[in-house]
């Protein structure tokens, strides 16, 4: 009876424990690395000061599924992160490129990203992400997949009139 308890007893800290032990064996670069990586994409593309990523968390990653036979170097990094828009902005200006860069950019599906306003964003607009990038494991640690750089560079958005 002794031994069934006890059994049954580490059975429940093994199931309370287990978010913990597998909380390091997450793949990828760090939660630094990757909050950084999103604002120099973010500047690159939109210029510098227009994007500023405020809060970012990582919500898990798996093997990125071009990878070749016996290829398991490539990550696909799943993120949310929460970008403050530095200065006014439209995405749907006439002349512009609408949303469609910047949800390529940041690799989310047309509902992943939240707050982008048809009639222009004004500085101290909060926008919501879920995206994801990739990662490549090398020699070296970890470096970040470009986007296609047909998209990732394309001319950004047209700024909003004064």
């Amino acid at each position: 009876m002794i031994c069934l308890l006890k059994k049954r007893c580490s059975a429940r800290i093994f199931i309370l424990l287990l978010p913990v032990l597998l909380s390091g064996c997450s793949r990828g670069p760090a939660l630094s690395e990757l909050q950084h990586n999103l604002q120099v994409q973010l500047d690159s593309a939109f210029g510098d000061g227009l994007w500023q990523v405020q809060h970012f968390k990582r919500y898990g990653t798996q093997p990125w599924m071009g990878n070749t036979a016996g290829e398991r170097d490539q990550w696909v990094v799943y993120y949310h992160a929460e970008l403050r828009l530095r200065r006014e902005w439209r995405f749907a200006a006439w002349n512009g490129q609408g949303r469609s860069p910047l949800h390529q950019l940041l690799n989310a599906a047309e509902r992943g990203i939240e707050g982008l306003e048809a009639s222009g964003n004004r500085p101290g607009d909060s926008i919501s992400v879920h995206g994801f990038a990739l990662y490549r494991q090398g020699d070296n640690g970890w470096s970040a997949v470009p986007a296609d750089p047909a998209v990732a560079l394309s001319a950004a958005p047209v700024p909003a009139a004064d």
